[in-house]
């Protein structure tokens, strides 16, 4: 598909479930509205989706279908495919000229629709094992862009672009060289757990604990002047500018923010992945030395450790100094430019 150099692309964006599937996707999105081009976000309902449009200001339609990955396997291959007709539908009404995916369920009957119509389909993996529906896809993807050199499960037409971010500062006030405790979107117990008992401790900061909304009530109590506790944060780029150290999970998106606010890390990889995917994600800044990594198991006794390096300014400095250098371009840009090059092409 060729168009005219001075022509505006309008770009659907596939992908939903989590801010590791659409953020990268609003990062580009950004981008491109930068230079003149339209994009909308196409996704079932759901509770991140929902808010998405008010939170971001992007355009964004919703199929009908609802989630395809709940059920009998029957029912799901069925809502894939009514919710394949209804984006074909949809197609035929206001048209698009690309589809950029980052995969997972929500994408699925998008990139289908991708296949079957000849619409230009470009791919975002920023994992290091790649996921289940960029691997279906990747055959008919004119682009791939990676984060890590050589992700599992993918071989041809990769681009390693980075992760493209979606950052806001927050409106909270943080306080330098605080100590920031998060889990995935939804929170994680086991980090939870361990921040409780930390505030035990005289700490030499302030923690900011993200609970996730789950189970927020079952903290908020244990709130006082030196922690702060919060079911999530809108704007993590304020938490991360100010963090002297962080306890995470490894996920992601969550690495290529470490790497490009260049904070030392405890990276407690999600247990329960059989392929060990969030171990992968960082295991080039373990070896670098700009994050250790900590089994879920192992977070128990690790309260000591964790005020020692926190309280330690040189051997934090020297955490920071073993991350790579930031790239010039960002992966968004990157991203975005590569994919009008390939719509003009």
């Amino acid at each position: 598909m060729k168009t005219n150099l001075g022509s505006a692309f309008r770009i659907a964006l596939a992908g939903g479930g989590s801010g590791g599937h659409l953020r990268p996707l609003q990062a580009v999105a950004t981008e491109l509205e930068s230079r003149g081009h339209q994009s909308f976000h196409l996704f079932p309902h759901g509770r991140m989706e929902d808010a998405w449009p008010e939170k971001t200001g992007t355009p964004c339609i919703f199929l009908k279908s609802g989630k395809f990955h709940r059920g009998a396997v029957p029912g799901r291959i069925w809502r894939i495919l009514r919710a394949a007709l209804e984006v074909d539908a949809l197609f035929q009404k206001e048209s698009w000229q690309a589809v950029l995916s980052t995969g997972g369920h929500a994408a699925f009957p998008v990139c289908l629709h991708a296949v079957l119509r000849g619409v230009p389909l470009f791919l975002i993996e920023p994992n290091r094992i790649a996921g289940k529906v960029n691997r279906w896809f990747r055959g008919w993807a004119r682009r791939i862009y990676v984060h890590y050199q050589k992700p599992l499960g993918l071989t041809r037409n990769l681009l390693r672009s980075g992760t493209p971010l979606f950052l806001e500062r927050s409106e909270f006030d943080i306080k330098p060289d605080s100590f920031l405790v998060f889990g995935a979107s939804l929170g994680a117990s086991s980090l939870n757990q361990f921040a409780s008992k930390l505030c035990e401790y005289d700490l030499p900061g302030d923690l900011v604990w993200i609970t996730g909304e789950k189970e927020y009530e079952a903290y908020r109590e244990l709130q006082r002047e030196s922690v702060r506790i919060l079911p999530f944060m809108q704007g993590m780029a304020s938490a991360y500018e100010n963090a002297a150290l962080v306890l995470c999970r490894p996920g992601a998106s969550t690495v290529a923010e470490l790497e490009c606010f260049r904070v030392p890390a405890f990276c407690v990889p999600y247990p329960h992945h059989r392929d060990r995917q969030q171990e992968l994600n960082c295991e080039h800044l373990v070896h670098a030395g700009a994050c250790h990594l900590v089994e879920d198991s192992e977070l128990k006794g690790l309260h000591e450790e964790v005020l020692k390096l926190w309280g330690d300014p040189q051997r934090l400095l020297e955490m920071r100094n073993a991350y790579p250098e930031k790239p010039v371009k960002s992966a968004a840009q990157i991203v975005a430019e590569d994919l009008l090059r390939g719509l003009q092409g």
